[in-house]
């Protein structure tokens, strides 16, 4: 998982790729001096289970601006995106995402729907983002609770709607 470590659901984000044995890497906008310090940072660090990085200096503030920023690096790392929650026109998810989707060789940017969401989700859907489907249709065994046999699990190469991404570069 890549997260920016912004907010709750980055935490949790990180969180449960950890639990289940996997990895993460954080993309902070500041404080990564005093992140990196914190007793589960120091312990994931050393198991080389998390990484943590930012494009700024490590005692760097955190502010709006330098989050923004740091929004097209989260992008630049991973092979997909998944938006919880955006408000329509408002804030970094929205931007990073739209960012995204108007960019030539775009990631799939995937959607949460269901009842109770916001219109930025809508509207992001309208603009080309794709629904996200859920974790069982992409991973199957690999939500297990079970490091084990996560890590057992075969890579995934395709995505539903996205093909196989291996000939990003």
């Amino acid at each position: 998982v890549i997260f920016g470590g912004a907010g709750d659901i980055d935490g949790i984000a990180m969180t449960a790729a950890l639990d289940a044995g996997g990895i993460a890497i954080g993309v902070l906008a500041g404080n990564l001096l005093k992140k990196s310090l914190a007793r589960d940072a120091r312990n994931a660090i050393s198991s080389n289970r998390l990484l943590l990085v930012s494009p700024y200096h490590p005692n760097a503030r955190f502010t709006i601006q330098s989050a923004m920023k740091r929004n097209r690096l989260i992008y630049a790392l991973a092979d997909y995106g998944l938006v919880v929650s955006a408000e329509y026109k408002k804030g970094g998810t929205w931007i990073g995402a739209m960012e995204e989707l108007t960019r030539d060789n775009a990631l799939g940017i995937f959607v949460r729907t269901g009842a109770n969401i916001p219109l930025g989700n809508r509207k992001l859907l309208d603009s080309g983002a794709r629904e996200w489907p859920g974790i069982e249709s992409l991973f199957g065994s690999r939500t297990s609770k079970n490091p084990e046999a996560v890590k057992k699990s075969p890579d995934l190469g395709v995505c539903p709607g996205y093909g196989d991404r291996s000939e990003k570069v």
